[in-house]
């Protein structure tokens, strides 16, 4: 025991270190410490009874016990060393929070980044199909007008034919009026194969055009060609 304490500079090995041990005792516990000595079948001993008698120790007494101690300053650097560490572990974990938050925005800077390229390839998709749909439009539009010329095509040669039937019709029916000038209309829808309508409506052509003439009412009257 007078080993432990003199360790820690407690106790000294000369005889007065038990009476520094018990200073010390109950200066820290407030509990006095026993020293009995025995005589016994020619043994000598000392026996130091220390008891805290149910107290905690006094942590004020023990720091004014280390400042009076020369290992004090040591323990003293030991504890501003370890502040200091505290407060580089401390600075380290900031500086780690630091980088973990910078961490985090890049992710979300990068998220960020993904997102408008999506967004991007979102709207050129849409593009892409919008100049699709235009082509399909726009070549609607030829097929039509294809459709349309080609429609536009027949019905001039329709309106060809028709003009050349028409003639040929007209001449027909210049050249029956010529060899009877008293036919009727019936009659010349007979003879030309045509309906009475289509008749008249030659008719009013040629009349109007000046290349017949009718002479006299219609009952009873007479055709006159005036063009051939």
């Amino acid at each position: 025991m007078l080993k432990i304490f003199s360790l820690i500079e407690f106790g000294e090995r000369a005889g007065s270190g038990l009476s520094g041990i018990c200073k010390v005792w109950e200066k820290v516990f407030h509990t006095p410490a026993t020293i009995e000595e025995t005589h016994n079948n020619g043994v000598d001993r000392t026996i130091l009874t220390l008891s805290n008698g149910g107290n905690d120790q006094d942590v004020k007494a023990m720091l004014e016990l280390y400042s009076d101690s020369p290992g004090h300053e040591t323990i003293q650097t030991h504890q501003d060393s370890n502040q200091k560490t505290l407060g580089e572990f401390q600075n380290d974990q900031e500086s780690n929070q630091k980088t973990v938050d910078e961490f985090q925005n890049d992710q979300e800077s990068n998220q960020k980044t993904v997102d408008e390229f999506q967004n991007d390839q979102e709207s050129n998709q849409k593009t892409l199909g919008e100049f699709q749909n235009d082509q399909d439009s726009n070549q609607k539009t030829v097929d039509e007008f294809q459709n349309d010329q080609e429609s536009n095509q027949k019905t001039l040669g329709e309106v060809q034919n028709d003009q050349e039937s028409n003639q040929k019709s007209d001449q027909k029916l210049k050249e029956c009026l010529k060899v009877n000038p008293n036919m009727t209309i019936s009659e010349l829808a007979v003879a030309l194969n045509m309906s009475i309508s289509g008749i008249k409506k030659i008719i009013r052509q040629l009349k109007n055009s000046g290349e017949i003439r009718r002479i006299g009412p219609d009952k009873g009257g007479s055709w006159k060609v005036v063009k051939n």
